[in-house]
């Protein structure tokens, strides 16, 4: 048996193709992100992966939808992140393909 913390790990992620993390994988990158009330997301977009985000805890808007506990919202490559915490939040996020370099701000 073994035992750790995920305030270990790099922002929260915990599984994907970096260290540390509990195990390496190519296929996706998981992360458990803690984002404080009034931080809004930077706009910026992925062009190679699926980035779904679960609301474990919180309260955000995205796209002047707002959503909960338990909500999921799901960005495709291109779609911009624009998501503005109106509480502290908790997010399971994961990331299919996990990619490296693969985060951009300006549309193409």
């Amino acid at each position: 048996m073994k035992f750790g913390n995920v305030n270990a790990f790099d922002r929260g992620w915990i599984v994907g193709n970096f260290e540390p993390s509990l195990f390496n994988s190519q296929d996706s990158d998981i992360g458990i992100l803690r984002i404080k009330k009034g931080n809004i997301s930077d706009g910026h977009h992925h062009k190679k992966h699926v980035e779904y985000n679960i609301i474990i805890s919180g309260k955000v808007r995205v796209k002047n939808k707002i959503l909960v506990d338990d909500d999921i919202f799901i960005y495709e490559p291109l779609d911009e992140s624009h998501v503005q915490f109106l509480e502290d939040t908790v997010l399971l996020v994961i990331k299919n393909p996990s990619t490296k370099n693969d985060k951009y701000y300006n549309k193409i």
